[in-house]
């Protein structure tokens, strides 16, 4: 006994186009990943061959969908909820609100508001259809609709009429475009791998740059550093010469609870000895001047390897003279 063949083996199909073949798409949490253009069967008729199996279908449905009038004991019906299978009529029974009660031999499965009941009969109305097998002597035949369906192969440019390969050739054509495909994926592969080589090598060059420079930074910081020294008495006030560098602007939580901004002074002395200044306002003065300032040395400490002399108590600057 043969199998018989399915409409996919029948009429002419391809991969489908929106999960590639895989029957495969994005997630939900009903249906999973299931791709819902080809039902999860990863395939989809061809226009052509979907044009063939709509004329089969047309064809069945000329020969099978009766009016339940016409159903007789002993008929072969396709339940509407199980589609897949005829199943055999033992009895009919008209009801009498007019409806047709077909009992079945077998149970089949009906849908019900809880879910898939199985049951041996179902009710129908008397307008209702319902599909009956004819036999299989007047059951179109699938194999009867196709219609060669003629191609321009891109190997040799002949007209063929045979399902196309993957590279859109003829069965003759099929293994050297198999060949060129995999030198031509070969090749994309070197290509990738020599992409990947360069990119490896600039990111090699840039960090090798970037740790050129972060240790001239450093040696600047050092040699700078190196160049500052303590000055003052810790505890005594006394009057410096000093240029603002810089302003850093610092939140941060006040003594009160509350966040507050508070002002990190950068300064400067002639000989480059550095200094700092920690208070709630910002001096109101220029950047890069040289200004008198009066203040008491609260401590000599030192800052990332920065000799650095800590004020207190500023008191309004004045611009330097000479």
């Amino acid at each position: 006994m043969t199998t018989p063949k399915t409409t996919q083996e029948i009429f002419e199909t391809q991969a489908c186009g929106r999960c590639g073949g895989s029957g495969h798409y994005s997630y939900c949490q009903m249906y999973g990943t299931k791709c819902f253009k080809c039902a999860g069967r990863a395939w989809e008729f061809t226009k052509h061959g979907q044009q063939d199996y709509n004329r089969w279908r047309e064809a069945v449905d000329a020969v099978t969908v009766k009016p339940v009038t016409e159903l007789k004991v002993g008929d072969y019906c396709k339940a509407w909820s199980d589609f897949r299978k005829y199943v055999k009529v033992v009895a009919i029974e008209v009801t009498a609100s007019g409806c047709y009660d077909i009992t079945f031999d077998r149970e089949i499965a009906i849908p019900t508001p809880v879910g898939v009941a199985k049951q041996r009969s179902f009710n129908v109305a008397a307008n209702d259809t319902v599909r009956i097998h004819p036999g299989n002597e007047l059951m179109p035949k699938a194999e009867d609709f196709v219609t060669p369906h003629y191609r321009k192969c891109k190997g040799c440019r002949k007209l063929y009429a045979e399902q196309p390969s993957v590279y859109n050739t003829c069965p003759a054509c099929a293994p050297a475009a198999a060949e060129r495909a995999e030198a031509a994926y070969q090749e994309h592969l070197r290509q990738e791998a020599e992409i990947a080589r360069q990119e490896a090598e600039k990111a090699e060059a840039a960090r090798l740059e970037a740790e050129r420079r972060e240790a001239e930074k450093a040696a600047r910081i050092a040699e700078k550093n190196a160049l500052s020294n303590y000055f003052g008495t810790p505890g005594q006030r006394e009057t410096f010469a000093l240029t603002l560098k810089r302003i850093i602007p610092i939140e941060g939580i006040g003594y009160t609870g509350r966040s507050e901004t508070r002002y990190l002074h950068i300064l400067e002395d002639a000989q480059g000895n550095a200094a700092v200044w920690f208070t709630g306002s910002e001096l109101d003065a220029p950047q890069g001047v040289a200004l008198s300032l009066k203040a008491t040395v609260k401590e000599h400490r030192e800052y990332n390897g920065q000799k650095q002399t800590v004020l207190t108590r500023v008191v309004a600057p004045q611009e330097a003279e000479g």
